[in-house]
């Protein structure tokens, strides 16, 4: 960063710190996506997290919410430069500036650390793993721009501006044309491309892959269990199978929601050093803040995601919701959701034999403890109703999967 001073004042138009067309994202779009992608992916750790709820895929998964949730903190700074009475007092401009392109790197960083996440099964040397190739592959962002920062009207405005170091020359503010060293250009260049290939492209073209081979598997395993089966218990297949092509759609959206998001943000990345663009093409502009806002978007919708692909989820949610405020069991909507959810786990094609079985005999044990501090009571048969008032709200510990 090299720093000059001039005499002359800047008109308020030019001071601005962000492009027209990054506007609407930062300014009007990201207060709402921070505060839902803060929301959403903090009461995902806390489920993901809760008892029940541990294994391989959700310490992962937990591990994508993290990173979610410290992109949502390293964007803030960005969306705050646009507001003018914070953007125009000097420290914070002066330490925004600064500091933007490690910001930048950062987020980067941590997007991709989520991405990689897709195709990973193991638990936290994986994760490590993960943070370590991520950051290889994204540490050029701390290297990608040369810039300089100029003070203006003695001292009290300041910009800075910024070349791409993938170029062979580009201007520099106040003086003649600059050429980074050819390394520097080869690097950025070659870590631009490999980042979009291994980071974005790679990841989608292999979750579409995986997907439309589980299509596949799940159809071809279908059509033979329903060769095998008699008409007596045809029905209840039918059930298992009409369960498993809701879950196959959701993997579908998910799958696809992914490739939206990211697939865009990598194709500009490619296109600004391979090709590049003019500072005065608009459309170039409004493209990438587009593509930008979808990767944004990628991190917010994870919480709706997991509510519509996974009933255990939203059964694990309300009851979290019902533990820390007892009150609202109390109230018509919490006894109408508290009764839903407790029908549906015990009733839930997802639950196995065995899962059903040591719920009722846990239900079991806790009854004939109550009976035995209670010599006088009189007996009760064991119905549906009484396993709820003695167990209380049923969790189901399957696994949790999308």
């Amino acid at each position: 960063m090299q720093y000059l001073n001039s005499t002359r004042c800047l008109p308020e138009d030019k001071l601005s710190l962000h492009e027209a067309s990054d506007l609407l994202l930062l300014k009007y779009l990201f207060p709402f996506f921070f505060v839902l992608g803060l929301v959403g992916n903090g009461v995902n750790f806390i489920v993901l997290c809760s008892r029940g709820m541990r294994n391989r895929a959700n310490d992962l998964l937990a591990a994508v919410c993290l990173c979610d949730f410290a992109f949502f903190i390293l964007m803030l700074p960005h969306s705050l430069a646009t507001f003018n009475f914070i953007s125009n007092h000097l420290a914070f401009r002066f330490n925004y500036l600064l500091y933007r392109q490690e910001l930048s790197a950062l987020a980067n960083w941590l997007s991709a650390s989520t991405i990689c996440y897709w195709c990973k099964r193991q638990r936290y040397c994986t994760i490590v793993l993960i943070l370590l190739t991520t950051c290889l592959l994204t540490l050029y962002h701390h290297f990608e721009y040369d810039c300089q920062m100029v003070f203006f009207c003695n001292f009290t405005q300041v910009l800075n501006f910024c070349f791409s170091a993938g170029t062979t020359v580009h201007p520099m503010w106040g003086r003649s044309n600059v050429s980074p060293s050819v390394w520097r250009q080869h690097f950025v260049r070659i870590s631009t491309i490999v980042n979009a290939l291994f980071v974005v492209l790679v990841p989608i073209l292999l979750v579409a892959i995986l997907t439309i081979l589980l299509i596949k598997k799940l159809q071809e395993s279908d059509s033979i269990v329903l060769n095998r089966m008699d008409s007596s218990t045809r029905r209840s297949v039918n059930k298992q199978i009409a369960h498993r092509k809701r879950v196959t759609r959701t993997v579908v959206t998910i799958a696809s929601f992914f490739a939206i998001t990211q697939g865009p943000s990598a194709v500009f990345s490619v296109w600004e050093v391979l090709i590049g663009y003019s500072a005065q093409d608009r459309e170039i502009f409004r493209a990438m803040s587009v593509a930008n806002g979808l990767v944004i978007l990628g991190k917010t919708i994870n919480f709706i995601l997991f509510c519509l692909s996974s009933a255990h989820f939203r059964r694990k949610c309300l009851g979290l919701l019902l533990q820390k405020y007892p009150e609202f069991r109390t109230t018509t909507l919490g006894k109408r959701l508290s009764s839903l959810s407790d029908s549906r786990a015990l009733y839930s094609p997802q639950m196995s034999i065995r899962s059903r079985n040591s719920f009722l005999s846990s239900s079991n044990q806790r009854l004939e403890r109550a009976s035995s501090r209670r010599i006088n009571r009189p007996y009760r048969a064991i119905t549906l109703e009484t396993l709820k008032e003695v167990s209380g709200d049923y969790q189901d510990y399957n696994q949790f999967t999308i």
